[in-house]
This record gives C-alpha cells, structure tokens and sequence, in this order.
C-alpha cells in the first residue's frame, strides 16, 4: 500500500487585489473560483493556505496603490508579518523585489505565479526583474513558449519553471448558466486588458449585419470612432447580467494586438467555451498552444487584420452546421484539458517540489 505523504507546508497567497470579500463570494456561488487560481481547490484538499489583504487596507494602502502605478511596490508591516507566519509564498501577476526580499531574508521559499508578462525594455524594471527571477525559487506560467522567451532574454535556469494549462471553475459555467445559440443574435466580446484590440473588431463588424456588445474599460476605447446604435459598450456587469448577455450572443470574437506573448484572452475564450458558444480569436503564440482550428475548437484570424476577421465571422454566421461543431469540441476541451480540478491536481505537484 501507498503511503500517502501530508503536506505540512504553510502557504501565503499574494493578489493584485484584496480578496477577503471574493472568497466569500466564491464560497458562497457566486463567483468563480478560477479568480483564485487554484488556491481554492487546494484550501479544500487540506492546504493550510491564508491570503493576505494587508497591502491596500488603510492610508498605507491607498498610498501604496498609487505608487504600483508607477512600478514602485512598497510593503507594509502587515504583510512583513503574513509572510513570517508561513514557509512558502505565492506572488500572483507581479514581480516585486521588496516582497523577494523579505521572503528571503525570512528564510521563506517564494513562487511568482503568472508573472511573465510582456519584457520590460527600461532598465530599472529589467534591473527589478533580474533581481525577483535570481530570488524566485519557482516561476509558474501559463504558457511554454512565454516561459521559452523570458528565459532566452533573461537566462535563468530551467529547474526554476513550471508551466500550468489556464483553467475554468467549469460546473459554475453549467448547467444552469449554460446558454443557447441565437441565430439572429450579436457579436460579444469582453476584455479588460491592454492587449485588446478593438479598433480592429468594430472595423470588421461595419461590413456585417451584427450588433456588437463590448464588456470593458471606457479607455480602452479612447480614440475608436463607432456608430453608437450599433456598438453598445458595459463596464461593471454582475456575472447574472454577464450570462444574460452571452445568453443571446451569436458568436464571441476575442480581439488581440499582435506580438502578444503572455496568456490575454484567454479567460474570457474559456468562458464563451464552457456556454458552447462559438469563438474567433487572434491568433497568438499562446492560444495557438492551447486550442486548435483543426479540432473547431476555436477559429482564429490574423491580429489585427479587420478584412480577415470580417471574413471569418461572415462564414462563421452563414454555417450553422459549424457554429454547434466549434460549441460542442470548445466544451468538451474544456472538460479534458481546462478544468480547474485538473489543474488543481498539477498546481498541487508543482507546489510540493518548491
């Protein structure tokens, strides 16, 4: 018989966010538990996990959330404490040198999670960087050929990552959130990060018969001339409003910048996956390894090419034969390959070698 090893590790989960309110949220089913990352599933396998909100709570936090704008990512006493309580700390979306540095300094080992974003170019950041990527005891991402250009840039060494397949809270998204094609629905598209690119999207939704539904940030749109009684744009929706609005989607177009090289997009494809519903998204280094056109699970166009996604959208409405293909193959590739239980499973693995 197997003997089975208990994890008797400590761990502190570190978010670009306070997270006390979302947990309950989550626990209470009202949120997805994705927004925590595996944390979650991990909490209910028996991990001593605790987070830590200590960072943007009082005058320290507000000042301290200011000055992240500028790169600068003070710590506060609170959170020098949260870390001395525990014996590996998660850093989720951000590279910091103060909290490397007092993780070290405290003899705690220290995981960055999802922090390889684009390649900074100025030389302080690359500088701060180059310090947390020597500090860093893990660095998890969600993709390898992301992974693959940081560690060509950078030369850190291969034992220090880890890649993990982004995943969904999938029995949140069904059965009773699940939606049904419109045929004489609209485009939906929803994202909140810089790498959308919806000048393109509203260019090629001219050419069609559709309405197009935007969930975003006003800025985002800064600059895009559209025809207001075509273009409808939301900025907060609860995840009810959410749904009622894939509810009556035609199709998804996931609409991305070129040069992406970190996971954008990719949530909301999953989303708009798991409801059945029909995507076309950039086609970017990162979703090219996570999802294929040959198996219609997604269909994809050339960034930034508003002629090529017209083109694709217009074949997509006119074949309905195609649009419960893609629905059908996007949900069960969630299913195999993008649950959150899975990824809680290697998430776990990755963890116990830290």
């Amino acid at each position: 018989m197997t003997e089975v090893v208990k994890n008797i590790k400590t761990y502190l989960f570190l978010y670009p966010r306070p997270v006390s309110e979302q947990l309950k949220e989550v626990r209470a089913g009202n949120l997805p538990s994705e927004i925590f990352y595996g944390a979650v599933e991990l909490i209910d396998k028996g991990w001593d996990i605790k987070f830590s909100d200590c960072r943007y709570e009082g005058r320290f936090g507000r000042l301290m959330s200011k000055l992240k704008a500028y790169g600068i990512h003070l710590i506060d006493f609170g959170t020098i404490k949260d870390i001395s309580s525990v014996d590996v700390v998660v850093v989720k979306d951000e590279f910091s040198v103060l909290l490397a540095l007092t993780a070290k300094l405290l003899g705690k080992k220290i995981v960055f999670f999802d922090s390889l974003f684009k390649i900074p170019q100025r030389f302080w950041k690359r500088l701060a960087v180059r310090a947390c990527l020597s500090m860093a005891d893990k660095l998890i991402s969600f993709s390898g050929a992301e992974s693959a250009l940081w560690q060509k840039e950078f030369g850190f060494d291969d034992s220090k990552l880890a890649v993990l397949k982004y995943a969904i809270d999938l029995p949140f998204y069904t059965p009773t959130n699940k939606v049904k094609l419109k045929d004489d629905g609209y485009i939906l598209s929803i994202g909140r990060d810089l790498g959308r690119d919806f000048s393109t999207l509203i260019k090629a939704i001219n050419g069609t018969e559709y309405e197009l539904k935007i969930v975003t940030l006003p800025y985002l749109l800064e600059g895009i001339e559209y025809d207001h009684s075509k273009v409808t744009i939301y900025q907060h929706l609860s995840y009810e409003e959410l749904f009622e609005l894939y509810s009556k989607a035609a199709m998804v177009i996931v609409p991305l910048k070129k040069d992406i090289t970190h996971a954008s997009g990719i949530r909301g494809l999953l989303e708009a996956m798991a409801l059945e519903i029909p995507a076309i998204v950039s086609k970017t280094i990162v979703l090219e390894q996570y999802f294929s056109e040959e198996r219609s699970e997604v269909i994809f166009y050339e960034p930034e090419n508003a002629k090529d996604l017209q083109r694709k959208i217009i074949a997509l409405s006119a074949n309905e034969e195609r649009r419960n293909t893609i629905g059908a193959a996007a949900r069960k590739k969630i299913e195999n390959e993008n649950n959150l239980l899975n990824f809680a499973v290697e998430f776990e693995q990755i963890l116990l070698r830290v």
